[in-house]
């Protein structure tokens, strides 16, 4: 099963984890560790919202995850640094290990993307993070008509070089 956005198509699992598209926001429920594979396919479900939105408003329920592999850790901030402006995240379920490894992705991204870094809420419950998120909208609307320009700037700019 797939949840329709009108062009948007995004599954409803990823090995044990759960998704669902609620209007522009993207709620995952992680279960167990989260390797390669995983974040392989979380990312291009990523891509397809900021594709498709021109931003990730993403509402991550950690509280059955068991962590990420080394790899996938790097494989997700490498693709972060790049998207860092419009992406917002608001976690729940969180323990403290859990917090911790967010927040250093999150540092680690920050260094990555040289100073840049997505905005992150650690909040109690679901509805928490969407009313976080809910106020994250007009900045990641605002973020993203900003990078759409710069994107087409660098398009016009690499055309002139043909």
């Amino acid at each position: 099963m797939t949840t329709t956005q009108t062009s948007l198509m995004v599954p409803a699992l990823i090995a044990s984890n759960e998704l669902h598209l609620d209007e522009d926001v993207l709620h995952v429920r992680c279960v167990g560790e989260l390797d390669l594979p995983q974040m392989k396919e979380l990312v291009v479900v990523y891509d397809q919202c900021i594709d498709h939105f021109g931003y990730l408003l993403l509402l991550l329920d950690v509280e059955r995850s068991t962590g990420m592999d080394m790899t996938s850790r790097r494989y997700g901030s490498d693709w972060a640094k790049h998207v860092t402006t419009v992406q917002s995240s608001a976690v729940y379920g969180a323990g403290m290990i859990a917090r911790g490894l967010l927040t250093m992705l999150n540092r680690a991204t920050f260094l990555l993307a040289r100073g840049k870094q997505s905005a992150m809420e650690f909040v109690g419950t679901e509805e928490l993070g969407r009313q976080w998120l809910q106020a994250q909208r007009p900045l990641m609307v605002k973020a993203a008509v900003a990078r759409r320009r710069d994107l087409q700037k660098v398009q016009v700019a690499g055309s002139k070089d043909d």
